[in-house]
């Protein structure tokens, strides 16, 4: 193929020639062809702007070495405009020369004609060492070099990217630079308060960040393959997008993607189909012990789905990253939150966010076009999730504040058998009922010992169907009773599901289940933690 260009170049060259002698009109040289080669065969593509200026549109590297021409057969070359990344792809590319005047080369690397804009760094350069010339600013053009393991940082840059040097075994900055430090080889701010890139290709297999560091930024740890534990220190305040993606520190409980003890992404892609329509729904327990959630740890936009979240963030939380749990829909969506910390901190207005609009097209004068925010937190009145919820607007749902309004008890007619169970962190005490408690030992929370009941067939319509269970106020039946009951009888009576609730949910035992019970149960938890 590219001999046949270039004979259709010599031949177009030829018919101009004779045009020449015979009087033919003058005939464009480039109506035939657009590429032009270099000394090394690499193909350079071009249009023309007019009959004096060209632009170049693309390269075909087929040689270690290119040089960028200062002119194509005499004409001014006006831009390169936006197709250097063909020089970055490449795998074959070593050295870049340049006789085009917005362009330098130095030591085989392109630089816009100041100097002080790295362009390309070729994949191929043979250099193990790279020291990015002083008076260099902007350093953000080593895409997956092939042989780089060592990246020297003069004063002058400001502006510095080194996420696909896969080989990359050691950063090292000039503590002249006013941006940039670095420790043990890993790249920070000037303060060291954000850990920026940790060297992908570091043989390390442990690793502690140093206390101090208040944020890890997106990426900083993706790919490092080699660590298999990392340690982050109380200061880290938040982690940004994918920044242990595919590193080997990352380990997976119950779908859930930790690093130490932060919540840093999902084990699968949660992302669906958007050309279908069908019903997703997810549950999300967060495990105890977890301080942080990072940044989009569950953002998706699920398009024409139908999507239904539940997540339950334990009183350990005490950051939620920006973006942390949000969901887009066009068809339908909800998202309940229940947060059993009293004082986490929100990063930004959108850290829970659901949002849903119908784009579908109107169909019948009953249409009506909805959208708006779907989200539903389930927090401590007073607390920092109550706050966040009121600033936003976000529809928030107290564990523990009681109904403005009495509402009369119903009496189910039931007959009793104990059951009494012994859990940790709990304690069974006196419930009326015609047999006799025993009582289990106790450290923290004290429980009352659940009572199995059936309805009778007397119950009227109004009467609540009661389900038997094992343990007395454990409405989601995991075997202990804490915090997430309370979350759970909260937003089962939100959506109108209390038929759902099995008999312990009744924690008061005035043989009705409503928001009394779930309130009755998170101030015993608060009490026990006085």
């Amino acid at each position: 193929m590219r001999f046949n260009k270039k004979l259709l170049c010599m031949v177009t060259s030829a018919m101009l020639c004779v045009s020449a002698f015979v009087g033919t009109p003058n005939l464009n040289v480039n109506a035939y062809n657009n590429y032009y080669y270099d000394e090394n065969d690499n193909i350079i593509e071009y249009e023309e702007i007019d009959n004096n200026n060209v632009a170049i549109i693309g390269f075909e590297i087929s040689s270690p070495k290119l040089t960028i021409p200062g002119d194509i057969y005499g004409k001014y070359i006006v831009s390169i405009e936006d197709y250097t990344y063909d020089l970055r792809d490449s795998s074959i590319l070593a050295e870049i020369n340049s006789e085009y005047s917005e362009y330098e080369s130095i030591d085989g690397v392109l630089f816009d004609r100041t100097g002080t804009v790295m362009e390309v760094y070729p994949r191929a350069k043979t250099d193990i060492s790279y020291e990015i010339p002083d008076g260099v600013t902007n350093a953000c053009a080593f895409y997956y070099p092939i042989y780089l393991e060592e990246i020297v940082v003069p004063a002058s840059v400001t502006n510095l990217s080194t996420f696909s040097c896969q080989k990359l075994k050691n950063i090292i900055v000039s503590e002249d630079n006013e941006n940039y430090s670095s420790e043990d080889g890993v790249l920070f701010n000037k303060d060291k308060t954000t850990l920026i890139k940790y060297p992908q290709g570091n043989e390390r297999t442990d690793y502690s960040i140093p206390d101090g560091v208040e944020r890890i930024e997106s990426t900083a740890f993706s790919g490092c393959e080699n660590l298999q534990n990392i340690t982050i220190p109380e200061s880290v305040t938040s982690i940004g997008e994918n920044a242990f993606y595919n590193c080997g520190a990352v380990e997976t409980k119950n779908g859930i993607n930790y690093v130490d003890c932060w919540a840093v992404g999902l084990e699968d892609d949660l992302s669906s189909d958007t050309s279908s329509y069908i019903n997703i729904d997810f549950n999300i327990n967060i495990a105890d012990g977890t301080v942080g959630i990072a940044d989009r740890f569950f953002d998706v936009d699920y398009g024409y789905n139908s999507v239904y979240v539940d997540i339950t963030l334990p009183d350990s939380i005490k950051y939620i990253g920006d973006n942390s749990f949000c969901i887009y829909s066009c068809v339908g969506c909800s998202l309940d939150v229940t947060i059993e910390s009293r004082d986490c901190v929100f990063h930004d207005d959108k850290s829970i966010y659901a949002y849903y609009e119908d784009i579908t097209e109107p169909e019948g004068p009953d249409y009506e076009y909805k959208s708006g925010n779907k989200e539903t937190i389930y927090g401590y009145t007073g607390s920092t999730a109550y706050a966040f919820a009121e600033q936003y607007g976000k529809n928030f749902v107290a564990l523990d504040k009681e109904p403005e309004t009495t509402t009369p008890a119903v009496t189910t007619a039931v007959t009793t058998t104990e059951t009494t169970v012994t859990t940790a962190s709990t304690k069974a005490t006196e419930k009326t009922s015609d047999s006799t408690t025993s009582s289990a030992v106790s450290t923290t929370v004290q429980t009352t010992a659940c009572v199995t009941t059936s309805v009778s067939d007397t119950t009227s319509d109004n009467e609540l169907p009661i389900i038997p269970v094992s343990v007395d106020g454990d409405a989601n039946g995991d075997g202990k009773m804490n915090v997430r009951d309370a979350a759970f009888i909260a937003q089962k009576l939100a959506k109108g599901l209390v038929s759902e609730l099995p008999s312990c949910a009744d924690y008061n035992g005035d043989g009705v289940i409503n928001v009394r019970d779930a309130a009755a149960i998170a101030r015993e938890l608060a009490n026990s933690h006085k």
